[in-house]
């Protein structure tokens, strides 16, 4: 590979994972390790066979697979994850030397949710959450547990397991607080489930407010959530005065779903809440 193509690799990476992410050692070697990916290609599979304990190698072939998500080739990440796990599979105790290397249950998740292997996906999550240190800072958005509570419970929801789905969502809300779209999710979930044992206005409001506060009331979806709790919990005029604010707004007008908001308005209107 030419000095231009992996100087050219490079730029691409930090161009993907942004400034913060490169204050780190683990990092640095993302770079280099994406841009030698292309003269080991299978090399590095084949070695990791032989020598399934060498925590060096293991974060080599991780952070290939890491890089080239950032790039949409989810084929070679996930061959790649998948020789991660493996070895993890054969000494767990490399996860003391190497903690990042429990990111690679995660991203295979992901991967495998995209795929619709649902199952693979709760496996691998359920992994990651057994494996991870809780005070482990690892790298790409995965700086804490709390986001694979909440991915688990985004796989919950699309199965229709409601109440499996609020416990993990809870649970990622506790470990980070202040997360805003951790709130969100659970507060849209309370005020416009199906089930009518999930719902709950109440609760619902005081998640949405709490996210509106953490986006200081300038995000439109999110003030759109707050009107859905307000009209599960019985509360329609205020429902109206924030779907009215939604529908004004003119971010919404260049990218939100303006029918579907409509629709939402009207029903407050005439005091009905919003189900998915």
């Amino acid at each position: 590979m030419a000095k231009i193509e992996i100087e050219s690799e490079i730029n691409k990476i930090v161009m993907s994972v942004g400034h913060r992410a490169l204050t780190s050692i683990a990092s640095t070697n993302l770079l280099v390790s994406r841009a030698l990916f292309d003269l080991r290609n299978d090399q590095t599979h084949e070695k990791i066979a032989e020598t399934p304990s060498d925590p060096t190698i293991l974060r080599e072939v991780f952070y290939d697979g890491f890089g080239h998500s950032f790039h949409g080739r989810a084929g070679v990440s996930m061959k790649c994850f998948d020789s991660v796990i493996r070895a993890i599979q054969v000494n767990e105790k490399i996860l003391n030397i190497e903690p990042v290397l429990i990111h690679a249950f995660s991203e295979r998740a992901i991967l495998s949710e995209s795929m619709n292997e649902l199952d693979n996906a709760l496996m691998d999550y359920d992994a990651a959450i057994r494996f991870w240190p809780t005070t482990y800072v690892g790298v790409g958005g995965f700086g804490n547990i709390s986001k694979v509570y909440f991915l688990r419970g985004q796989l919950w929801l699309r199965e229709n397991e409601y109440y499996k789905a609020v416990a993990d969502f809870d649970t990622s809300i506790r470990i980070k607080p202040d997360r805003s779209y951790y709130i969100e999710r659970l507060s849209w979930l309370l005020a416009t489930c199906s089930d009518d044992n999930i719902r709950d206005g109440k609760r619902a409001v005081e998640l949405a407010g709490k996210a509106c506060a953490l986006t200081d009331w300038e995000n439109p979806l999110v003030i759109d959530i707050l009107a859905a709790a307000y009209a599960e919990n019985g509360q329609y005029d205020m429902a109206v005065v924030y779907e009215t604010k939604v529908l004004e707004d003119e971010f919404m007008h260049d990218f939100g779903d303006l029918d579907d908001i409509r629709k939402r308005l009207e029903l407050y209107k005439q005091n009905k809440p919003y189900r998915e």
